[in-house]
């Protein structure tokens, strides 16, 4: 891991290990290493070392002026790298899974226990279908002791920044590079509005009129309304691989395992995309998001809501709003 020049690269790898479904023992020395590399580190405009820091700082339970500083200069800067032109580095997706390991409590008593919750076997390989048994369990068996970690110094910090990152790529959407780390941060949210309690020591920070807009804005003439409104998961029927970028980046993430059906991975070792084949890739994945957003919807205690397409040609009568929650 320490041999990428990419920074981001590295600690995304790194943070993954910690919250991987089987956590690398070996861990904690390695990102000690990565982290001494940054100590005393003089930058300026440096919008990864900005981030890096603040997930030491995030690690090492660190929190008051120098963390906030670092937060708003990356965030000041991160619009600028998405802009970038059109890239296949990922960094969005890397930046996003940092943050949702931060969420999780990496590297900290705390993780455990939410490993715990998201690690749960099920019966079936279709994720939604097994939902409300997972939701019934935790509910019933845990005391508020989870929710009320989450609260946490740490815990909070670790929320705000990532929640205002997504807010940063929602705002920069029109820029191809924000979609992937939109996606994944959606199907986080999907897998965490299964269980109530958690999402309520969320729910405040996510930017869920942005979520709204940038779901509204997906819908076009190819918009398939029957794969979306569907509890399976959108696959096939695509002119190109339902595998994405990004879905081998966050696979094997304890948050992320029952995001895919049975044998999604299967037989993916020529996997590739040309440029060629980039327009396809983005119908693919404006079909992910648009699916992840009525799920979420589906949950009538949630911020999110759509209303309901009753077979118009136009699609004009699907659209994302917010209700009362």
């Amino acid at each position: 891991v320490l041999s990428h020049s990419d920074a981001l690269q590295r600690l995304f790898y790194l943070t993954k290990s910690f919250v991987s479904v089987q956590p690398l023992c070996h861990s904690w020395a390695t990102i000690d290493i990565f982290f001494d590399h940054w100590k005393g580190f003089t930058f300026q405009r440096d919008m990864a070392a900005h981030f890096v820091i603040a997930h030491r700082l995030l690690l090492e339970n660190c929190s008051g002026e120098r963390l906030k500083a670092l937060t708003n200069d990356f965030l000041s800067l991160f619009p600028m790298h998405i802009q970038r032109p059109t890239s296949r580095n990922q960094h969005e997706v890397y930046i996003m899974s940092c943050n949702i390991a931060s969420v999780l409590g990496y590297g900290t008593p705390v993780y455990p226990q939410v490993a715990d919750l998201f690690s749960k076997k099920q019966s079936t390989g279709a994720a939604n279908e097994s939902a409300p048994a997972m939701e019934t369990e935790y509910v019933s068996n845990s005391p508020t002791e989870l929710c009320s970690q989450l609260k946490l110094n740490q815990a909070f910090q670790a929320i705000r920044l990532t929640f205002q990152t997504l807010f940063v790529l929602l705002r920069f959407s029109n820029f191809p590079n924000a979609i992937p780390g939109i996606h994944i941060s959606l199907a986080f949210l999907w897998r965490v509005s299964f269980h109530r309690s958690v999402m309520e020591g969320l729910e405040a920070t996510v930017p869920w009129q942005a979520v709204a807009g940038f779901l509204n804005s997906l819908f076009s003439h190819n918009t398939v309304f029957s794969r979306i409104q569907d509890e399976k998961f959108p696959i096939g029927e695509y002119e190109t691989a339902p595998q994405l970028p990004e879905d081998f980046l966050i696979r094997g993430q304890a948050w992320s395992q029952f995001y895919y059906p049975n044998n999604f991975f299967k037989d993916t070792s020529g996997y590739g995309i040309s440029i060629d084949e980039r327009d396809s890739e983005e119908v693919v994945r404006r079909h992910r998001c648009l699916w992840l957003g009525v799920q979420i919807a589906k949950v009538s205690w949630h911020h999110l809501g759509y209303d309901s397409f009753e077979g118009d040609s136009t699609g004009t009568d699907l659209s994302y709003s917010l209700v009362a929650g």
